[in-house]
């Protein structure tokens, strides 16, 4: 039996607003180059990279002449959200195993469509079509596809985030995972009896 951590409510959603977000770590392994190149192909659209790190100014250089490209450095939680909630869906290109991110929990938390890569971790959390899109691991290619997707289909993309919305009440709620933790302990009480 797996045991997701709890994530707190952000409080209702807002309805979708445009573009995507990147909420993180500006470093190699979370693949924010990767996101940048595949945003070259869509036309600019807003795209808004919340964080810092030690590639913040690489990536800045790399972003610059993009449109629809912007930086908000790093942010409080509550601004972090709030960038989230004015994104129309959230990406998560890291190239590393994320185990679990609280950045893509959150963003299901507040009704938005997740971009993760395949063969991670973070397929858990996305079911393809259903609560966001999966791309080919490293792919800039793919990942421009799977936000192009998304960009050019708001009714789609609403429809994921809601879903997404749903499973994260399901699983991440405060109140799912009490249930879930007590459970384990059950179990694990029956176990050793």
């Amino acid at each position: 039996m797996t045991k997701p951590n709890p994530v707190a409510d952000p409080g209702p959603p807002t309805p979708p607003g445009e573009g995507a977000v990147y909420v993180g770590r500006l470093s190699h392994e979370k693949g924010v180059d990767l996101l940048i190149e595949a945003w070259r192909a869509q036309g600019g659209a807003p795209l808004t990279i919340v964080g810092g790190g030690p590639e913040e100014a690489r990536l800045r250089a790399l972003a610059d002449g993009i449109p629809g490209v912007r930086f908000l450095g790093p942010q409080d939680h509550g601004r972090a959200l709030a960038a989230v909630a004015a994104a129309a869906f959230a990406v998560v290109p890291s190239r590393c195993y994320e185990v679990f991110p609280s950045a893509a929990v959150e963003a299901q938390a507040c009704a938005r469509a997740l971009i993760v890569p395949r063969g991670t971790a973070l397929t858990d959390f996305v079911e393809p079509g259903r609560t966001g899109l999966h791309f080919d691991f490293g792919d800039a290619a793919d990942l421009a596809r799977a936000c192009r997707e998304l960009l050019h289909a708001a009714a789609f993309t609403r429809a994921l985030g809601e879903e997404a919305r749903v499973k994260a009440e399901e699983r991440y709620a405060e109140g799912p995972a009490l249930a879930r933790l007590e459970a384990v302990y059950e179990r694990v009480v029956r176990a050793s009896a």
